[in-house]
């Protein structure tokens, strides 16, 4: 379990500290909702970033997957970006966007639309404690706090970014683990958000029962087969970021209730199997891409194999917003 604490009594420490006084522990702000978790960061940043690629088996279906992720220490590295010139109003390939803001590593992060409307951005996004887009939809955030803590939930009003200091933050599709458990109601959510966002899915399941991890397996086939992009936190509060690889129209990839059971479950040749304590959905299909800039390099690369053509070609897909771990921090060390 991962250690972590309430919302609530995350806005009622961030009363006291702008207070100068403990009066405001005994009536905290009104808690802006419950469907929040709070994760204070490792205390150790000795050997912040791990990457690592593998290949690995789902224990009930047997599927094989390959996997990409990089697990970090120090979250002061990690941000959330959108492309430098345009934002919001363009959408380009994760790597060109990982060159702009020197991310050492990123991944693919929120879900898009692929005409302006007025912009391709959707959902909720916070970059550098700025609001860059607040469309709610009920989809949960992945985001980092300014008290040094991570946050997997959903936030309702705009107030909440500067009342909660949060400094980077994205929409997801659903929380897939939550407590080192299976979240049967996140997975049923993503499953409705991408039936709301068609054009990330070419099948999409019509039922997922919550009963029990077994009942999850038994509508697999019933649901999109898809590469997956997730964030998530361990059970130390390290970040998480993982790829897997697939393939649409080849029925390559794994479905929302796979990819739940991978994070929550020991899972052969996946080192993460129970040891995540949350993790959410991403954008996923085509759009999902890993890249990592070499030691002794300034570009990044790709890591795993896009398919943003859904039919196996590797070819990186226009996104909007990146997952990112820049080499320098970003002053919250």
């Amino acid at each position: 379990m991962s250690p972590q604490t309430t919302i609530a009594s995350v806005v009622a420490i961030l009363a006291i500290a702008s207070s100068g006084t403990g009066a405001a522990a005994t009536a905290p702000a009104p808690a802006p909702a419950d469907d929040i978790v709070v994760v204070p960061w490792p205390v150790t940043t000795e050997m912040s970033l791990n990457v690592s690629m593998g290949y690995g088996t789902v224990p009930s279906t047997g599927t094989r997957f390959s996997w990409y992720s990089a697990t970090l220490n120090d979250l002061s590295r990690f941000t959330v970006q959108l492309p430098l010139n345009g934002g919001c109003s363009t959408r380009a390939g994760t790597t060109q966007t990982a060159a702009e803001h020197d991310c050492e590593i990123a991944v693919n992060a929120g879900y898009f639309q692929f005409v302006p409307k007025p912009t391709y951005c959707l959902g909720q996004i916070v970059v550098d404690s700025a609001i860059q887009e607040w469309a709610p939809d009920g989809n949960p955030m992945f985001g980092i706090l300014g008290n040094r803590s991570s946050f997997v939930g959903t936030l309702t009003s705009q107030d909440d970014i500067s009342r909660l200091n949060v400094t980077y933050a994205v929409s997801g599709f659903g929380v897939l683990v939550r407590d080192g458990e299976i979240h049967h109601e996140g997975v049923r959510a993503a499953a409705a958000a991408v039936r709301r966002h068609k054009h990330f899915a070419k099948s999409v399941a019509t039922t997922v029962d919550a009963a029990s991890p077994q009942s999850l397996s038994s509508s697999v086939k019933a649901e999109e087969i898809a590469p997956r992009t997730v964030i998530g936190l361990d059970n130390y509060g390290q970040l998480v970021l993982v790829a897997i690889d697939g393939v649409e129209a080849l029925d390559l990839g794994l479905t929302l209730a796979e990819s739940a059971e991978i994070f929550s479950s020991s899972t052969p040749g996946f080192p993460f199997g129970g040891n995540v304590a949350h993790a959410i959905n991403m954008d996923g299909g085509g759009s999902t891409t890993f890249t990592k800039t070499l030691p002794e390099g300034t570009t990044p690369h790709l890591y795993n194999r896009p398919t943003s053509t859904d039919i196996g070609d590797v070819v990186e897909r226009n996104v909007t917003t990146i997952a990112c771990i820049a080499r320098q921090s970003f002053g919250q060390a």
